[in-house]
């Protein structure tokens, strides 16, 4: 690896790190009641997407770096299991899901991913176990 490719990698993961706390904040300060859930269903969201980037990539080129991060079918479907239970979202709900999103959006769907697993862990109280990838 290349010193400009590490620099650009430890660059990206600061900015996901700074994402994240922007993102918990955001929620803890408003939505603090339903930050649990939006930032599952921001997880549910960007877990489909990965998946399907990371099959579409692993059949156009099965050596791709990028497959390094993993994620199940099983993984899927039990967040889609958890996302479905919630309530549909209110419309402030809704916008926070937008908000979050968007402050991901700058990522490639594997970090956004990673990014939006941590906000559901530092916002989630107590963490759901299950979430693994």
């Amino acid at each position: 690896m290349t010193r400009s490719k590490m620099n650009h990698e430890i660059d990206e993961a600061a900015r996901a790190m700074t994402a994240e706390d922007r993102a918990v904040d955001y929620l803890d300060k408003n939505h603090r009641d339903h930050a649990a859930e939006i930032a599952m269903k921001v997880l549910y969201r960007l877990a489909l997407i990965w998946k399907i980037e990371r099959d579409c990539r692993l059949i156009r080129d099965p050596d791709d770096p990028r497959l390094a991060f993993h994620i199940s079918d099983q993984y899927v479907h039990r967040v889609h299991d958890m996302a479905a239970a919630l309530p549909p979202p209110s419309q402030s709900e809704a916008l926070a899901e937008h908000h979050v999103m968007t402050m991901l959006a700058e990522f490639e769907p594997d970090r956004a991913w990673l990014t939006s697993n941590k906000i559901y862990n530092a916002v989630a109280s107590p963490p759901f176990s299950f979430i693994r990838y």
